[in-house]
């Protein structure tokens, strides 16, 4: 629906238990150029990563912490649209939040253990063990990240505050 002010409303569904996952990708599901892919549907979103980007120790830590941020405590949110090719747009640069993938020390971590989810109001960062992710998917995940938390397609869901948004 245009409206008088010239630009679009759509209507937006939030799906508080809405499901995150990451995978490995075939090569039709990446694109030859990227190592990841990011693909949404109403409900989920699942990451496509291309062999030996990450390892698959830290791929099964990070989806079972997601399991329980987002189907169990409801922590993050999916704004849905129903435009399925909305994250490949570059982003507005809102910065409703952050999230980010980092190396940390291995001092940092707990032994033996591949990633660590550190989040506060308006930040999420995941504290990830060296050697399991290549800077290259870093790189792409966070270019994700600033359009998916910073542009409000998926929101934190912080106790206290409004239930659709930070």
């Amino acid at each position: 629906m245009r409206q008088p002010w010239g630009f679009q409303v759509h209507k937006v569904k939030v799906n508080p238990a809405a499901q995150f996952s990451l995978t490995v990708g075939t090569r039709g599901e990446i694109s030859p150029r990227r190592v990841c892919r990011l693909v949404e549907r109403d409900g989920s979103a699942t990451v496509y990563i291309r062999r030996g980007h990450t390892a698959e120790r830290l791929r099964d830590a990070m989806n079972e912490f997601l399991r329980v941020l987002l189907e169990v405590d409801g922590r993050w949110a999916q704004t849905w649209d129903r435009d399925a090719d909305r994250i490949e747009r570059p982003p507005l640069g809102l910065g409703i939040a952050e999230i980010e993938w980092r190396i940390a020390p291995d001092a940092l971590l707990p032994s033996g253990v591949p990633c660590v989810p550190l989040e506060e109001r308006g930040r999420f960062i995941w504290a990830i063990r060296g050697g399991l992710a290549s800077p290259e998917v870093i790189a792409e995940m966070n270019r994700y990240f600033k359009r998916l938390a910073g542009d409000g397609l998926w929101v934190q869901r912080w106790p206290g505050a409004n239930p659709t948004h930070n």
